[in-house]
């Protein structure tokens, strides 16, 4: 096969699931991680995609399945059926970091203004989101492959984790709000004020510490 230099590919308006950028993932039955996406695409981006890379498999769902799977409707309730395309990049292999940090697959936000504002740490996205994708095209003797190589956002759902605490007053607690780190010095510091300070015992000779003048002190 043809030495072909790697070079990147975009696939635009696609409905996100089950992203895994702002950390990487456990790869299936390995202890090995992966930064991840699964891509839903029209019937026929898929069937491109299918014939460029063949080694990589384009899972298809029903329509009822996919919306009990990812739980959200369907993004082409025109077709039977939703084809996703899983889209990745290794970053942990054998216990070694692949590459660094800087290279890792990045999240950018479109804003009003066209701009992009990069919330691949910072935010976390929720299955339905819909953005663009890139990815890197690779070829070598084993066949031709696409890596995740970012996502920019055009409409982001935002993940937010769900409260496991329990409450006395009923209802959902749905979001649990990420503690505010002056709070968290400001009660430190409040509780180093008022512990109290232990009385000092008196020694086994009978000589109190506190009986001590300041010119009695050693230095």
């Amino acid at each position: 096969m043809a030495d072909i230099k790697p070079y990147n590919e975009i696939i635009e308006n696609v409905t996100l699931c089950f992203a895994k950028i702002a950390e990487s993932g456990k790869k299936f039955e390995s202890e090995d991680r992966e930064y991840s996406v699964n891509v839903t695409v029209n019937k026929q981006t898929a069937k491109d995609f299918k014939k460029k890379f063949t080694k990589q498999p384009i899972k298809e769902f029903d329509n009822a399945d996919y919306e009990v799977k990812f739980g959200i409707k369907v993004p082409y309730p025109e077709q039977d059926e939703q084809f996703v395309i899983k889209l990745s990049k290794g970053h942990i292999i054998n216990g070694v970091e692949s590459y660094n940090n800087k290279f890792r697959p990045q999240a950018y936000l479109v804003n009003q203004d066209s701009t992009l504002t990069c919330i691949t740490t910072s935010r976390l996205i929720a299955n339905g989101s819909v953005a663009d994708v890139a990815y890197r095209v690779t070829t070598n003797k084993f066949g031709t492959f696409a890596h995740l190589e970012g996502v920019r956002i055009t409409n982001l759902i935002e993940y937010k984790k769900s409260s496991n605490l329990l409450n006395p007053f009923g209802g959902v607690v749905s979001v649990i709000e990420e503690e505010d780190k002056s709070v968290s010095e400001a009660r430190k510091n409040r509780e180093e004020e008022e512990t109290p300070v232990p009385p000092q015992q008196p020694s086994n000779t009978g000589f109190d510490p506190s009986d001590m003048d300041d010119q009695d002190l050693p230095f």
